[in-house]
């Protein structure tokens, strides 16, 4: 069996690996590339600490995409850096490794728009806004306790922030419903990227609804149900 490192992109929020496998007897990708046990990622001979996900495209089983996000990345990672990728299939004893040098993909987008909303709970700035060809990140500071969602039974609620483009393309964060509720302080929070550079960003601040268990209720859809706050919205305008 051979893999090959097809693609390799990053951003200072995500590395995206694409790998192909060509001939062999294990499994294809959707069994043996399942779990974050299956790859090793070092920085500089370091091994870095991330949070994974991995997909296939159902026409073509034999490639996959590895998702490395910065939810877990606690590490500072260079602009430049020597990558080592190590993966794993099920019936093969040593690993594949793959080693390359990564360069940091460039900006496209950096504002520090400085705009606040609040209520009589909450209150929030948002502090800067970055986008890159494969991922935005929005970080704000904020103070105060975020109201329970519609129907949750647990407060207080995380208060997370959709962006939405003038186009109506809407980003959600990855990964911090889970987190532990703060009152106060900065936080970043992560999206995939917009199709295109935005003429301008609706800052949509919500929460989820949770049960008395803490386990997160779901709309009519089958999505996780969220309750938006249109006093605390606003707009940042692109220049």
């Amino acid at each position: 069996m051979t893999l090959t490192l097809t693609d390799l992109t990053y951003d200072s929020n995500q590395l995206i690996a694409g790998i192909r496998q060509e001939g062999g007897t294990v499994d294809k990708y959707g069994s043996f590339m399942d779990q974050t046990r299956n790859v090793d990622v070092l920085i500089n001979g370091k091994k870095l600490l991330y949070d994974t996900s991995i997909s296939t495209n159902p026409d073509d089983k034999d490639t996959a995409l590895i998702y490395l996000s910065k939810g877990a990345m606690k590490q500072q990672i260079p602009d430049q850096f020597d990558l080592t990728l190590k993966t794993y299939a099920n019936g093969v004893k040593e690993p594949f490794v793959f080693k390359v040098q990564v360069s940091k993909l460039g900006t496209l987008l950096s504002l520090k728009p400085g705009v606040s909303k609040k209520n009589s709970n909450f209150s929030y700035t948002v502090t800067s806004f970055e986008l890159t060809p494969l991922t935005m990140s929005l970080q704000v500071s904020f103070k105060g306790t975020a109201p329970a969602a519609a129907k949750s039974k647990a407060n207080p609620e995380r208060m997370l922030y959709d962006l939405v483009d003038e186009k109506g393309n809407v980003s959600s964060p990855w990964g911090k419903p889970f987190e532990k509720v703060k009152t106060s302080g900065t936080e970043e929070q992560n999206y995939g990227a917009f199709p295109a550079v935005p003429k301008t960003i609706s800052v949509k601040p919500f929460t989820y609804a949770k049960d008395a268990s803490g386990k997160i209720l779901k709309d009519k859809q089958g999505q996780w149900a969220k309750t938006y706050y249109k006093d605390l919205e606003t707009k940042i305008t692109v220049k």
